[in-house]
């Protein structure tokens, strides 16, 4: 799949994400993953609302690993805050200082921390309509 362009329209990325269909997990994965690699100096994770899909998926770089998430669902936070200075690959050459959770327990038992917790909580939020910018004002169909 080609490497896709990176929205930087925020009313684009203000679209809250519908769960991903079975039918186009592979090719919104493999978008994420090639478009991520093509990024990957800049790149600590990528939302599928980031290259065009309005889809609940997202990946998380650890080191040449890509760790993909589809319809995540959150059970619990935890372990305090930490601050954290953010950037965002649709917003070039901005950051902002956030706090975030240190722990992250995800639906199915497993437990994020530290980098990968706080990266997970930026795309997470991406699925829902909002940046460390802005928030959401429209709904997926």
């Amino acid at each position: 799949m080609p490497v896709k362009p990176i929205v930087t329209d925020p009313s684009a990325l203000s679209v809250v994400s519908a769960p991903v269909s079975a039918s186009e997990i592979d090719s919104v994965i493999t978008d994420l993953v090639d478009t991520a690699k093509a990024n990957a100096f800049n790149c600590a994770g990528l939302s599928a609302i980031q290259i065009g899909y309005a889809a609940q998926a997202f990946v998380i770089r650890d080191g040449e690993k890509y760790h993909t998430f589809v319809n995540p669902k959150v059970k619990q936070y935890r372990g305090g805050m930490a601050p954290s200075i953010e950037g965002c690959l649709s917003f070039p050459g901005k950051s902002k200082m956030v706090r975030r959770h240190k722990e992250v327990v995800l639906e199915d038992g497993s437990m994020l921390k530290g980098h990968m917790a706080i990266v997970f909580q930026h795309e997470f939020e991406h699925l829902e309509g909002r940046t460390i910018f802005g928030n959401a004002v429209s709904v997926a169909a």
